[in-house]
């Protein structure tokens, strides 16, 4: 009765109506003054200082370029994570994989960005004709119509910076709300209300409203095992765990987080192989997933698989060529399957990004020694040695480049530096014991 009224209380009231929405921008701008972090907030984000605001832009360019490749057809219906794994570099600096080696997103943090890119700008333009129809519904003047199209309003502009369509008890009420007013609720004229919608229409709407139930049922289903599993997990108790994560994936075999996950509990029972196999059907449903193609990459790795080791390092570069972890990871593997100038490729790429870096001074100098390339083996194994003293993994390369070179005295004092740092480090008892053998030749 209130809300049907409103609007003449309103007009009764204009005073009482104006001053309250003065009190209430009083109270705002006066809790701002009183709390200065919101007004730096603000000023950070117009000045894009503001970390969550710059990555939104970079989200949404990277977004523009996968809608760029992809105009007509998108992406696909929720493939936009497996996607933006191979475009997450394309807008950021190179500067920033310094900070981290991989910035993941599920959501483009704009629902009509991320719907151009996963339907193409022909389902985007669907979308948004759909979004026209309702916000045309005439509301007849009733306050609940106005009150429904307010709420339509701010969801709309929250989907410029979140995804509130994709989340399934929001677009379902949006709908819902729709189905209201278009039938006549809070006076709508839409559709007439003395007008009875044919049969195969409303066979097809409980249908379909069936069909969506059972759906959501499902995934609230195996996403309650999953927050048990993870609840176990965090209790320490990791079998019980288990149990739940295969009930889990009985249910969404097609989820690859919950593989992910599951992966992560077999390898806290210390099951490497099953672990193994999770992450590699994770990477099979998502080939983008990054966690799981460094944990298959490390796997493939221990079981000396290294053409399917080089097959998923060069996913991660793929995904991550600023990473260090993936230009390593790369070079590492071509290193070992004796793609010596591929290698030497990818580091001297890496070298550019990270120029003072350990891990590339030492790889390199590992690859040109590989390649009977002893000078630049050496000038490399002495920078590394130089940036970090403290790993002996430099010295043996240096001892190596050095006793290469003829210097069989030189190789001699590398070795005796370095063990009385490392004095058990088996790689340089091994090559102290070749080098004294080959000085009695």
């Amino acid at each position: 009765m209130l809300l049907r009224n409103m609007p003449d209380i309103l007009k009764a009231n204009k005073k009482i109506a104006v001053a309250a929405i003065i009190l209430a921008v009083v109270f705002v701008l006066g809790y701002g003054i009183k709390n200065p972090e919101i007004g730096a907030r603000i000023h950070r984000v117009i000045k894009m200082q503001d970390d969550s605001a710059s990555i939104r832009l970079k989200l949404w360019q990277n977004t523009m370029h996968i809608i760029k490749d992809n105009p007509m057809l998108g992406t696909g219906a929720g493939n936009f994570p497996v996607v933006y794994s191979y475009y997450q570099s394309k807008s950021l600096d190179p500067e920033m994989y310094k900070k981290a080696e991989f910035f993941q997103s599920a959501h483009a943090h704009n629902d009509y960005l991320q719907i151009a890119a996963e339907y193409g700008i022909p389902g985007a333009g669907a979308f948004l004709l759909i979004l026209f129809v309702v916000m045309r519904i005439k509301t007849g003047g009733d306050i609940r119509g106005y009150a429904v199209k307010a709420g339509f309003g701010g969801l709309l502009l929250h989907a410029v910076f979140n995804f509130p369509f994709l989340i399934i008890p929001t677009i379902s009420m949006f709908f819902a709300l729709a189905a209201y007013l278009a039938s006549g609720g809070g006076n709508g004229s839409f559709i007439s209300k003395r007008r009875r919608l044919p049969a195969p229409v409303i066979y097809t709407g409980v249908f379909t409203a069936v069909l969506a139930a059972a759906l959501s049922t499902h995934i609230i289903i195996g996403d309650s095992y999953l927050r048990k599993a993870r609840e176990s997990m965090y209790f320490k108790t990791p079998q019980t765990a288990l149990e739940y994560m295969k009930r889990a994936t009985d249910i969404k075999p097609g989820d690859y987080e919950y593989y992910i996950t599951k992966a992560g509990i077999f390898s806290e029972l210390g099951q490497g192989r099953n672990a193994h196999n999770s992450y590699r059907r994770a990477l099979e449903l998502n080939s983008g997933s990054w966690i799981a193609a460094g944990e298959v990459f490390r796997y493939d790795l221990a079981a000396d698989e290294y053409d399917e080791a080089e097959k998923n390092a060069k996913k991660l570069y793929g995904m991550s060529p600023y990473s260090k972890g993936a230009i390593t990871s790369y070079g590492y593997a071509l290193y070992l399957n004796g793609k010596y100038e591929e290698a030497v490729k990818i580091y001297k790429k890496g070298m550019g990004y990270f120029s003072e870096d350990y891990d590339m001074l030492y790889h390199l100098s590992a690859v040109y020694g590989a390649m009977g390339e002893t000078q630049k083996a050496k000038e490399f194994a002495e920078n590394a040695v130089r940036v970090n003293p403290e790993d002996p993994g430099a010295y043996y390369n240096l001892a190596v480049a050095v006793f290469k070179e003829g210097d069989i005295h030189g190789a001699e004092g590398v070795i005796k530096d370095a063990l009385e740092k490392f004095p058990d480090e088996k790689r340089l008892l091994g090559l102290k014991e070749a080098v004294k053998n080959a000085s009695k030749e």
